[in-house]
């Protein structure tokens, strides 16, 4: 049996129908919690604001995952040219050494 699925609102990919956070970028799809009461007297901002910057946070928490993503890539990239040229310079330096013996 094939279960229900959605997207999840964040990163589009396919998730459980049933699922409480994306398994793909790690998001919370419950709703956000209420909006505390201001204990100072002061009106508690409005709930339009509270989601504005509820929005601002998962946008600036998804760039840095993906951020990281591309400097843990890049990363990986530098150490293999780095052994490839170990390698290749290894190989030479052994047809020299062998030249140098003749």
């Amino acid at each position: 049996t094939m279960a229900e699925t959605k997207r999840c609102p964040y990163c589009g990919e396919e998730i459980m129908a049933v699922a409480q956070k994306c398994k793909h970028c790690g998001e919370w799809l419950d709703e956000p919690p209420a909006v505390p009461e201001a204990s100072d007297g002061q009106e508690a901002p409005a709930a339009e604001e509270n989601e504005e910057e509820l929005e601002i946070n998962r946008t600036i928490e998804a760039a840095t995952r993906k951020g990281t993503m591309i400097g843990n890539i890049i990363g990986w990239i530098v150490v293999i040219l780095i052994a490839l040229i170990l390698v290749a310079s290894k190989k030479h330096m052994g047809r020299f050494l062998y030249e140098l013996t003749k």
